[in-house]
């Protein structure tokens, strides 16, 4: 006669083994979303060269200036982005963000081809410099003259506003 295992449910065991392959599964895709939100360098990917060839990777860097080439209305954007160090080559097939332009810190997603091609899927800007505590263009400001314009109080967009 054999003795019946008290304790041990196959059906609790199996469903247990599920929710721990869900639970692995969860919290791997959780981990390789969290190091996509970074990226190399210019420098970084250039020296990975051969072994990221065809990978989908972010990298980063400021717009070189005079480097912007569009070809046509609905053409691809051609532009060159440096760490300082190096300059890689991109070009996107899409619609560009509105601050994007010369000096522009920009990070780019595509595909890395070692040949010196890199197809971008994403192109994201920083904002610029306007967050920043010193100004670099804060003398153009200096010599503004503002009027001596008196402001009515009694007029609604008078300036001056009150949580009465």
């Amino acid at each position: 006669m054999t003795k019946n295992r008290a304790w041990f449910n196959p059906k609790i065991a199996i469903a247990a083994a599920v929710l721990v392959v869900a639970v692995g599964y969860l919290m791997y895709t959780s981990a390789q979303s969290t190091s996509a939100s970074f990226f190399d360098t210019v420098s970084e990917l250039n020296a990975r060269g051969d072994s990221i060839n065809g990978e989908l990777v972010r990298v980063g860097g400021d717009v070189v200036e005079e480097s912007i080439e569009i070809d046509g209305v609905a053409g691809p954007v051609y532009f060159e982005i440096t760490d300082g160090q190096e300059t890689m080559a991109i070009v996107y097939d899409g619609q560009v963000p509105d601050i994007f332009d010369e000096h522009i810190e920009a990070v780019v997603e595509g595909t890395y081809y070692s040949d010196g091609v890199f197809e971008a899927d994403t192109v994201l800007t920083k904002c610029p410099s306007r967050f920043h505590d010193e100004y670099d263009d804060a003398e153009e400001y200096e010599d503004y003259e503002y009027d001596d314009k008196e402001w009515d109080d009694s007029h609604p967009d008078s300036g001056t506003a009150s949580n009465d």
